[in-house]
């Protein structure tokens, strides 16, 4: 049975062991992150933030959430692996294998060669000004320097020529020199000037390692077997620069790298890193596990203090250099520290298999237990130790707790305080809090109170009205005799304890409820001001001030407040800061002067400490995290990096086709219909980039500034008409906000039906056809003025001189009358006859100007009438012929005055000189004109032979003037073919 149990207690380790890894101090970025290679030559940053790497595959670079990789211009892949990175006016300048070199800044990556006179493989590159750039190739005795297109070879001194040289890298000082450095020493240019090179007397004939400058413009240069240090003020004048040696090597230095505040570090390999300060003094050396057992190609610090490192297995990322991961070291292989204490100078832990103890930087193994149990608690307060076991094989998982001592790596039982025989669930404790001297009052996992003194455990009684409230977290607060409860289902009790006769039990002297619904309370703990921090499972932290000698809750902080709203634990160090583990890393609470809460989010990633934080302790400036990846220190006085991040529009669409804004000058203008936007957006921050945040809005909407979330992209559909402008923000894990937004200004167009210049032109349409309204009454009224003033002038003109006549023919025969009796009858006849057409003209222009005669079915009626006139006496057949369809045929007042007269001549030439026997008028009439045929079977006439009156040329005039055609026969008989438009 016993070898049973212990191999069910191996198999349970195995399985925990695998179920989590142990942590690293350091985030590994490969190509399954993507990276185009693992391989790395070299890590720098454009002064917009981004974080360029050259690989043996390609440039890639990495905006904090993603890598990007920029294929070569002949080919997808090409070998890039960078000694030194320039930058200029905020790019770098990175070298390439076939490619040339490439400026490199944001999201784009520019390849710039010299057509096919580029070096096949630039090892460095400088931009000395807009057009003017320096290479170093390798296996190459010369640099080369390339304006526009055209290169000029810029041989070594001759001191080097013959010594199998080949140059490294360049690189321009605070004083314009250019530096050469190459496998026999370093030769200097003075401020640029190519014809004064200078051979460095220190190194002359020395391999030139790698080199760097430092914020104050200081050069730290490794050569052969030694460090040196040339001050920047030694730069003014080449022949007199002093290298200073530090440090003394026996391995090749392959990387060396500048903080910000002047320290230097620099790899040795196999050996670690070395970082030196400022004033040369080695102050920390970082040996494995916790710099990788890899070849290191280059070290970079960046704008936030992010420490990078190029390997051959990857990019590593290292937040804080102060970080130690420890491993376990027993058997069973399972890191998680799922408990831990500081005892005296030690830390003691326990991964429920085993108890470790930390001292002195080192862990060690606490002699084996011989029960078949798990430590899953421990509690240490002076003196006292208690380790709370569990016998996972009991089949009802019995509890024991135990009273021990800890001397020389070495766990001694000095009582066993409770058993299941005893107290049952209630062994197995929360949390612990002192009383007083002796006695400590015990928060059960039953959720009861119990009191400890004199070895024994008396229950702690509340009042009956809260005697049936299970507890679930404990704290004492600053108050003498009180302490305060949380209970899951029913929110925070302040209670007061009570001492009679040797008996405690306690008092609730105030509730609270924290919530709606029920809370899942971890730990809670007391800041310096007397103000309660309660840590849930499942909804964030609640802030508790204590004002007018009561409770009042003061602010609940979520996601995005803090990394997480499933929180494990929360502590309080000695120096009053807040620490809070979660299943997304660490945040810290820092109190300003006037104590304000300032919140780091994300100070300690997870994925270098473990993937969930299970235990936080802190003593003598040390932080202890436990975690599932194993054992992690780090000192609480390390110095946060404030730096306000950037923010950037990364990519624009509209309609789904990607819109290109790098010649936009101003704003864009896009069409009506193109009116669908998406926006991605990033801000390049790499202190826990998954806690950057963002906000956006569109100016020319109604919507105001979004919650922040770490959505980085955004659409806007059917957007109106009109000027908009789009504007992000992004706040990163310190919670600081950027400077400036990042802003895109468009313009949608209105469609042409909705634009002034349709509504004018519409208007001028209208206006127009009103206008021409207008002007068809106008000119029907002048028509019918024009009409009137014909019929006047007709009148005046027939009717006023036959009148005239008339009136003189009367006086003649009122004289031959008696005189001449025989002429006065003749006279008479010829004025009755005159008289006779006078009242027929009359009729006819009476006729015409009458409206009810409008249709030609009037004006067939009024022929009719005239034809019977005419033809009676003379035995003339006439037929008049029309469609029916031609009788409700509309004609103005003039139309039919012409129509009428020039048919009525056409009868009457026929009555008087055809000698017809029949006439036959035809009419028909359509949409666009009538048409008028006459014919008749008389004899006709020769028209260049008669002599020609008024009848044949007023029919036409009045053809003419009805804008019509008029065709003449007079062969056999008289034909008439006449067309009048209408």
């Amino acid at each position: 049975m016993m070898l049973l149990k212990w191999l069910l207690l191996f198999s349970c380790s195995i399985f925990i062991s695998r179920a989590s890894a142990q942590s690293s101090p350091y985030r590994l970025f490969t190509s399954s992150e993507g990276l185009i290679n693992n391989r790395s030559g070299s890590v720098s940053q454009d002064d917009l933030g981004y974080i360029w790497i050259t690989t043996d595959n390609g440039i890639c670079n990495y905006d904090g959430r993603k890598f990007n990789f920029f294929p070569g211009s002949r080919k997808q892949y090409y070998f890039a692996h960078n000694n030194y990175i320039n930058k200029y006016k905020g790019a770098c300048i990175l070298g390439t294998d076939g490619q040339g070199f490439a400026k490199a800044k944001g999201n784009s990556l520019e390849f710039i060669y010299a057509k096919d006179s580029t070096p096949k493989y630039v090892m460095s590159a400088l931009q000395l000004n807009d057009s003017t750039y320096v290479s170093a190739a390798v296996r190459d005795n010369r640099i080369h320097i390339i304006t526009k297109n055209t290169i000029k070879y810029v041989p070594l001194p001759v001191e080097l020529r013959d010594l199998d040289i080949y140059c490294f890298f360049v690189f321009e000082d605070v004083i314009k020199n250019v530096w050469v450095a190459t496998n026999k020493g370093f030769v200097v240019y003075e401020k640029g000037d190519f014809n004064k090179p200078y051979i460095i007397p220190e190194f002359y004939k020395k391999y030139i390692n790698v080199a760097r400058q430092d914020a104050n413009h200081n050069i730290i240069v490794s050569s052969d077997s030694a460090m040196y240090y040339i001050n920047a003020g030694s730069l003014k004048d080449v022949r007199k620069i002093n290298p200073i040696k530090f440090y003394k090597h026996t391995f090749e230095i392959t990387a060396l790298g500048v903080f910000g505040n002047g320290d230097m570090a620099f790899s040795t390999y196999p050996n670690g890193l070395l970082i030196f300060n400022k004033e040369l003094k080695l102050v920390k050396k970082m040996d494995r596990p916790l710099i990788p057992d890899v070849i290191l190609w280059d070290i970079f610090i960046d704008r936030e203090g992010t420490m990078w490192l190029a390997t051959e297995n990857g990019i590593y990322k290292y937040t804080d250099l102060n970080i130690k991961n420890y491993t376990l070291s027993n058997p069973t292989g399972a890191p998680q520290v799922k408990t831990g204490i500081c005892y005296g100078a030690s830390f003691l832990l326990s991964n429920n298999l085993q108890i470790y103890n930390l001292e002195d930087g080192q862990l060690k193994l606490v002699n084996p237990r011989t029960e078949n149990t798990y430590t899953n608690e421990l509690y240490s307060d002076g003196d006292l130790l208690w380790l709370n076991d569990l016998d996972p094989f009991n089949s009802y998982y019995q509890q024991k707790l135990y009273s021990t001592k800890f001397i020389k790596n070495s766990i001694t039982t000095t009582a066993l305080l409770a058993s299941p025989k005893t107290y049952s669930s209630s062994v197995n404790f929360k949390s612990i809090i002192k009383i007083s001297t002796g006695e400590r009052c015990m928060l059960t996992r039953n959720g009861k109170l119990m009191r400890y003194t004199n070895g024994k455990f008396f229950e702690v009684k509340a009042n009956p009205k809260h005697s049936n409230i299970v507890f679930d977290a404990m704290l004492l607060t600053n108050v003498k005799d009180e302490a305060a409860l949380i209970s899951n289902d029913s929110g925070l009790y302040r209670i007061k304890f009570i001492q009679t006769n040797n008996e405690l039990s306690f008092d609730v002297i105030q509730h609270i409820k924290i919530a709606d619904k029920k809370i899942k309370c971890v730990e809670a703990v007391l800041d310096n001001i007397g103000n309660m921090w309660l840590a849930t499972s499942d909804n964030g932290l609640y802030q508790f001030s204590f004002e007018d000698n009561k409770y009042i809750l003061k602010k609940h902080f979520v996601e995005p407040d803090i990394s997480s709203t499933l929180l494990t634990c929360i502590i309080k160090d000695s120096q009053g800061n807040l620490w809070l583990g979660s299943n997304k890393g660490i945040d810290k609470i820092i109190f300003s002067n006037n104590n304000r809460a300032e919140i780091y989010k994300g100070v300690y990633e997870n994925n270098t400490l473990g993937n969930y934080i299970y235990v936080l302790r802190e003593q003598n400036g040390i932080l202890y995290i436990g975690s599932s990846g194993g054992l992690t220190t780090v000192p609480i006085s390390t110095t946060l990096t404030k730096v306000v991040p950037f923010v950037y529009i990364n990519k624009i669409s509209c309609n789904g086709k990607e819109v290109d804004t790098k010649n936009i000058n101003g704003k864009t203008v896009f069409k009506h219909d193109e009116n669908n936007f998406t926006f991605e957006f990033v801000s390049p921050s790499f202190i826990n980039e998954s806690q950057t945040e963002y906000q956006y809005k569109m100016d020319g909407t109604a919507a105001d500034w979004s919650s922040s979330s770490s959505n980085y992209t955004v659409n806007y559909n059917q957007l109106s008409p009109g000027n908009y402008t789009f504007r992000v923000r992004a706040k990163n894990a310190n919670n600081l906000w950027t400077a400036t937004d990042a802003t895109f200004s468009f313009t949608i167009k209105k469609p042409f039906y909705n634009t002034w210049i349709f509504y004018l032109l519409c208007a001028l349409a209208l206006c127009s056809f009103i206008y021409w309204l207008y002007r068809q009454k106008i000119n029907k009224i002048l028509a019918v003025e024009k009409t009137r003033s014909i019929i006047s002038k007709d009148l005046h003109d027939d009717i006023g001189t036959t009148m005239s006549n008339l009136t003189l023919m009367n006086a003649i025969l009122s004289e031959k009358i008696e005189k001449k009796p025989e002429e006065a009858k003749l006279l008479a006849k010829k004025m009755e006859i005159i008289n006779r057409g006078m009242l027929l003209s009359m009729s006819d222009i009476v006729w015409s100007a009458n409206p009810d005669n409008d249709s030609l079915e009037q004006l067939i009626v009024r022929l009719r009438v005239f034809c019977s006139n005419v033809f009676e006496d003379l035995g003339i057949q006439y037929d008049i012929i029309y469609e029916q369809k031609v009788k409700a045929k509309k004609l103005d007042i003039q139309y039919r005055k012409e129509i009428y007269l020039m048919c009525k001549e056409i009868i009457s030439n026929c009555a008087k000189y055809s000698k017809a026997k029949q006439l036959s008028l035809h009419i028909v009439s359509t949409d666009k004109s009538i048409s008028i045929s006459a014919t008749d079977d008389g004899i006709g006439f020769e028209e260049d032979k008669i002599v020609k009156g008024n009848g044949l040329s007023n029919i036409r005039k009045r053809v003419k003037a009805l804008k019509g055609s008029a065709i003449l026969n007079s062969t056999n008989g008289t034909q008439w073919l006449i067309n009048i438009p209408t």
